[in-house]
């Protein structure tokens, strides 16, 4: 026997079933290219920079806090301009705006130009960041929310592995040094973007299915910016998805950032050091391919996830102090394990549009708010772990995984069950 539910999903499942796998196939890229590669291949770069410029290395590690803090200021508003004005402009814009000044990241030597450029590059690499769930909401149907949520993130997780694999080595050879690999990638970018704007539309339907919400409803008549802003804090689900998404990307930025160059230090291999977060990564994507599809299969979607980020921060832990022995192969055990519990993550993200309180008209401002808060955190724990790296090793290791991943866990047992069966109980 079909639940209401059910029968409103397979209607919608044939409604432009053909050309929604084109956006999914354009924001596939723009994931893999503009965000993966573009922001992962940072870390593997800044040996090559810091010997080529004379800055310390640890100074660099402070450029890769300035691109959360970027997102901390553009957040909000590109989700806000989102919900009002429609994702095709908005995301179309920032993606020109990224192709600039992604290739800006290598036409300085300073620190203050190259720190510019990245914090500017941030801010506009966020804006599709922010606004790609609300498309993902445009155009599928609920019980492939979190399935599509996690191959657009594995997609995250390709780009990031082979920039981080072999932009540092292949690229940077290939081309000339670590200013023409940024040349590389924001030229890539180029081509994402003309792929945005002649292949995507906008679509002012909801496809989800899901009743419209008072809120809702108030934003698709162009209520003022505030008050939208107003309207999603007033929801209790809504605090626990900021911290939750807060703690999560503090975690792994903060992680993602440091060890490479943790390991260097510790005196592991470069090869080795560059490999480490392409190793989880690799395993990430494997992640984003099965937990969020079977937190659809199964129709819940709190366990999963918490389950998930509980073993994140073990792995994370373990990672710690695996480290400190050059060779140990369990370090690649572990960062497998966390590259793979890691996958879960794009399950917090399909939450918004599934909450009838927010649903796809107000996605854009609550996952903007959840970026906002996860920008603090991503740039904070950076510099909170480096500082616990020059005391022990593990205390990074228990900042990232155990407040970052195992607390964000923790905190998803408070929200909302939004899974299918849940909702066709309801």
């Amino acid at each position: 026997m079909h639940t209401k539910i059910e029968d409103e999903t397979q209607g919608q499942e044939t409604k432009s079933s053909g050309y929604k796998w084109i956006v999914f196939g354009v924001m596939f890229a723009i994931m893999g290219i503009v965000l993966g590669a573009n922001w992962m291949v940072m870390p593997v770069l800044f040996t090559q920079m810091s010997e080529t410029t004379g800055i310390a290395l640890s100074t660099f590690q402070t450029i890769w806090a300035l691109i959360p803090l970027g997102g901390i200021l553009i957040c909000l508003p590109a989700g806000l301009a989102a919900d009002k004005y429609g994702v095709y402009w908005v995301i179309g814009i920032s993606l020109v705006l990224c192709t600039v000044f992604g290739a800006m990241r290598g036409v300085f030597s300073s620190y203050a130009g190259i720190a510019i450029a990245t914090f500017l590059w941030g801010g506009s690499s966020y804006v599709f960041m922010v606004n790609y769930p609300k498309v993902i909401g445009q155009w599928f149907p609920p019980n492939q929310l979190a399935a599509i949520n996690g191959l657009v993130m594995a997609a995250y997780s390709i780009g990031a592995a082979v920039g981080m694999s072999i932009s540092g080595t292949m690229i940077s050879a290939a081309v000339g040094g670590w200013q023409n690999t940024y040349h590389f990638w924001a030229a890539l970018t180029g081509l994402c973007t003309i792929l945005w704007f002649v292949l995507v539309k906008e679509k002012r339907d909801e496809a989800s299915g899901m009743k419209k919400s008072q809120e809702a409803i108030a934003a698709e008549a162009n209520i003022g910016s505030m008050r939208m802003v107003g309207n999603i804090l007033k929801i209790r689900d809504s605090w626990y998805l900021i911290a939750i998404f807060s703690l999560l990307m503090g975690g792994w930025i903060g992680l993602t950032g440091l060890f490479p160059s943790m390991m260097e230090q510790l005196g592991w291999p470069r090869a080795d050091a560059n490999n480490s977060m392409a190793v989880s990564t690799v395993a990430m994507i494997v992640g984003c391919a099965i937990l969020p599809m079977l937190s659809d299969w199964i129709g819940k979607r709190r366990w999963i996830f918490t389950v998930s980020m509980i073993l994140c921060g073990l792995a994370t832990v373990m990672m710690f102090l695996a480290v400190k022995t050059p060779g140990n192969s369990m370090l690649w055990v572990f960062l497998t394990v966390l590259g793979f519990m890691a996958g879960a993550m794009p399950i917090i993200l399909a939450i918004p549009v599934e909450l009838k309180a927010i649903g796809i008209a107000l996605a854009g401002t609550a996952v903007g708010l959840m970026n906002m808060g996860s920008n603090i955190t991503g740039f904070l724990f950076p510099l909170a772990g480096m500082s616990m790296l020059n005391m022990e090793p593990i205390w990074s290791g228990l900042l990232f995984g155990g407040v970052g991943f195992v607390l964000a866990g923790l905190l998803a047992l408070m929200l909302t069950e939004t899974g299918m069966k849940a909702r066709a109980k309801s």
